[in-house]
């Protein structure tokens, strides 16, 4: 339980970084618009991608429960 919490809480970070940079143009460091869009999207990705696995894994686990 505690690895899905954790997990769906590292997909929320990683989508509000995401956002982040695509909003402010920087990593750190100040990001050209393109590569700043494209960082941020695929961290949103990513981020999303965590959040299903932690969804299919809990559904899987009270599946398993019954």
């Amino acid at each position: 339980m505690f690895y899905n919490l954790l997990s769906f809480i590292v997909g929320v970070l990683y989508i509000i970084v995401g956002v982040f940079v695509i909003i402010t143009k920087s990593f750190r460091v100040k990001l050209d618009p393109i590569p700043a869009n494209a960082l941020g999207f695929l961290l949103c990705i990513y981020g999303g991608f965590r959040l299903v696995r932690v969804f299919i894994r809990l559904r899987k686990e009270r599946r398993d429960e019954k």
